[in-house]
């Protein structure tokens, strides 16, 4: 019989457990999440999510060579999504818990794409506490979270490399909350290299700044008015289509950053010096 094992990830405040995982699938999170993975003990979970097996309704249909990675809604099921490998949809009667149905193909790796649906799951979380996630690389400079945002290959991870030696808050998926004082960066563990290494950064940090960044000739910092600033920080947040209900909470909360200065738009050349940048914006 195979073994069934639980896993909790642990992000700030928050704490997702994952439950029904195979020895193999456990193994592969604790590599991938690391020192994220919090112990047994903890308490009563933020989220929960029950993985099963071999369950296919509605998979995505394999996808074209060249194609990006498909994350759907489901129609008329809100907080319910489909991919190639996986659906997500929420238990009925549980504000916070979900079913996972992995696919039996072996295209993708399960631990990858239990993550793919851990981050829905985060972004959910942040929504319900006040704030959102965004398609964004994070780094911690002087204390304060800062976050470099933009959609897939608009150059958030080169320029989160060229950011260095500021600490990486998770390289391709941001989280902002709110607190009395102000807002924070939750630090993640989702991170394109897939794995994490054991002295990596946790927990939450004042926001310094979100940056969406721009590939130019030359670098600079370009401030914007209050509205086109919210108009272009909706447009870099994550999974906004699955949860409907939430659209005009987030364009608040897109207004409010924007309103207090807290965006602006990141136009880096090839030889920037981003850590220098960013020190700059402290």
């Amino acid at each position: 019989m195979k073994s069934v094992e639980s896993r909790t990830l642990a992000l700030g405040a928050w704490r997702v457990r994952f439950d029904g995982l195979d020895a193999a699938l456990a193994v592969g999170l604790d590599a991938r999440w690391g020192p994220f993975i919090g112990p047994p003990t903890d308490p009563e979970p933020s989220a929960r999510v029950e993985l099963v097996r071999g369950d296919r309704p509605g998979l995505l249909p394999a996808p074209s060579a060249g194609e990006r990675y498909r994350i759907e809604p489901v129609p008329g099921q809100p907080r319910a999504i489909v991919s190639y490998g996986f659906t997500l949809a929420p238990l009925p009667g549980h504000a916070c818990a979900w079913r996972l149905a992995l696919g039996d193909s072996d295209d993708e790796p399960a631990e990858r794409r239990v993550e793919n649906a851990a981050r829905f799951v985060v972004a959910t979380l942040a929504l319900d506490a006040g704030g959102f996630a965004l398609h964004a690389a994070g780094v911690l400079v002087a204390g304060r979270g800062y976050l470099l945002a933009g959609p897939s290959r608009a150059g958030k991870s080169t320029a989160w490399q060229r950011s260095r030696p500021a600490a990486s808050l998770g390289d391709d998926f941001g989280v902002v909350v709110p607190s009395e004082q102000d807002w924070r960066v939750v630090a993640v563990p989702f991170d394109n290299a897939e794995r994490v290494e054991a002295d990596a950064v946790r927990g939450s940090f004042p926001l310094g700044r979100i940056l969406r960044v721009f590939q130019a000739e030359r670098t600079r910092v370009e401030e914007l008015s209050p509205l086109r600033a919210a108009a272009s920080l909706v447009g870099v947040a994550a999974f906004p289509w699955a949860v409907p209900g939430h659209a005009a909470a987030l364009a608040e909360r897109a207004q409010r950053l924007a309103a207090g200065g807290r965006f602006a738009h990141l136009h880096f050349a090839r030889d920037a010096d981003l850590y220098g940048v960013l020190a700059a914006q402290a």
